[in-house]
C-alpha cells in the first residue's frame, strides 16, 4: 500500500468515534460498522488485501470461531480513541484493552 493511500484512509477513519459492530461476512472479509451507520469492509487475502464500501454485502454464514467471538466481544460498541498510521500499518486504538492493527490491511490482534 502506498503511504499516500494510508494517510487518506486515516483521515477518513478519524471522523468516526465509535465501532458499532464488527464481524466476518465471509471467510476473508470483515465488516466494521461505525457510529454513523457507515460500514467498511476489509478483504484479508494474503497477497491482495483491500478495503471497500458497498451498499450491502450478504453474510455467507454466521461465524462462531474463537476468533470471531473475541473480535465481537472486544470491539462491539468500542469508542475509537485514535487512528494512526505506523510503518504502513493502520492502528485503531479503542477504549477496550485491545487494539486493531492492519499491516498492509492484514489483521493482527494484540492483547
Amino acid at each position: 500500500m502506498k503511504l499516500s493511500h494510508l494517510k487518506q484512509i486515516i483521515i477518513y477513519l478519524k471522523k468516526f468515534t465509535k465501532i458499532s459492530a464488527i464481524y466476518r461476512v465471509s471467510d476473508t472479509i470483515i465488516k466494521i460498522s461505525f457510529d454513523k451507520d457507515d460500514a467498511v469492509y476489509f478483504e484479508m487475502q494474503r497477497s491482495n488485501a483491500t478495503m471497500f464500501k458497498c451498499p450491502s454485502y450478504t453474510r455467507s454464514k454466521v461465524y462462531n470461531a474463537p476468533f470471531d467471538v473475541l473480535l465481537a466481544k472486544r470491539f462491539n460498541r468500542a469508542n475509537i480513541l485514535d487512528v494512526l498510521g505506523l510503518l504502513q500499518a493502520l492502528h485503531l486504538r479503542t477504549n477496550k484493552k485491545l487494539q486493531f492493527y492492519s499491516l498492509n490491511l492484514l489483521e493482527n490482534i494484540q492483547m
